[in-house]
């Protein structure tokens, strides 16, 4: 069985994009993609994106739709994965890519690095969600001053040393924030910081 959800902004707005009911597959709500891309109004375009737990890819379609130079999809699932290199298809674009790839093997070895991160992974897996933060903090993945998406059930400290929360917010469960990657040297910023 498919699912679906719509493109609510930009040049692809009133797109349905599908996607397999696989479980755990869980769409960012397009309420909260809504206040998210408000956030970003003045960012997306012309940015460098990564939705690195793309599932139904509605973040890194939603960011294509609205004018984001180059967008990579990343998805664990073979399944999903197939299907979104399929909706990506309908897009007609080279720049729009899927990669089928663990998130924290990606994120800790990808160059050149990207300008806007979508970190959303599956819901009720904290951890994961911290792991990966980590591993930005730990490689040039997300360019200094890059902006980092964060969604998850339980509230998240970040190293104020390393990141600046921009905005946050809380609907029903979820508790999602957009944060900036501080410009200053991440492993001195670490190592000097006694709290870190």
């Amino acid at each position: 069985m498919k699912q679906g959800v719509r493109i609510i902004g930009g040049h692809h707005r009133g797109k349905n994009i599908t996607f397999p009911d696989e479980l755990g597959l869980r769409p960012t709500p397009s309420r909260i993609r809504e206040t998210l891309f408000n956030w970003l109004m003045n960012n997306v375009r012309g940015a460098r994106c990564l939705d690195a737990f793309a599932g139904s890819g509605a973040l890194g379609f939603e960011a294509w739709s609205r004018g984001a130079s180059d967008v990579t999809l990343l998805e664990q699932s073979r399944v999903t994965a197939t299907h979104l290199k399929k909706q990506a298809a309908t897009f007609h674009s080279s720049m729009l890519h899927v990669v089928h790839m663990d998130a924290i093997v990606y994120l800790n070895n990808h160059t050149p690095a990207f300008d806007i991160i979508f970190l959303d992974p599956p819901f009720g897996k904290p951890q994961l969600l911290l792991n990966s933060i980590t591993c930005l903090e730990q490689s040039s993945t997300l360019r200094p001053g890059g902006l980092l998406y964060t969604e998850s059930s339980e509230a998240l400290t970040l190293n104020p040393a390393l990141w600046e929360t921009l905005k946050f917010k809380k609907a029903g469960n979820v508790i999602y924030g957009l944060h900036q990657k501080r410009e200053t040297n991440s492993c001195a910023s670490t190592s000097s910081d006694p709290a870190a």
